[in-house]
């Protein structure tokens, strides 16, 4: 989670930390929408939006069940191309 941080907003690093966790306890079977996952996910699309939200939470999604960090460094970039975490 050191490693993200400096590229994740905080409602993008709850999300990611959420994935990881259900998806390695494997309790995702409420759905996305119930539990830390769908609180996590509420608060990232309260702050980047109906349709970033959804974006950045599939990346996350897709970096946590398949551990691509490259997805990471493409949050990443696109957070600091619009000044929301530093270089």
């Amino acid at each position: 989670m050191n490693e993200v941080a400096e590229k994740l907003t905080p409602s993008q690093q709850a999300y990611y930390h959420a994935a990881m966790y259900e998806d390695f306890a494997m309790i995702a079977v409420d759905g996305e929408d119930n539990g830390r996952l769908g609180q996590a996910k509420q608060r990232l699309l309260a702050e980047e939006g109906e349709t970033d939200g959804n974006n950045i939470a599939k990346l996350l999604s897709s970096a946590a069940n398949q551990n691509r960090n490259d997805l990471i460094d493409q949050i990443g970039n696109f957070n600091r191309a619009r000044g929301r975490v530093k270089d």
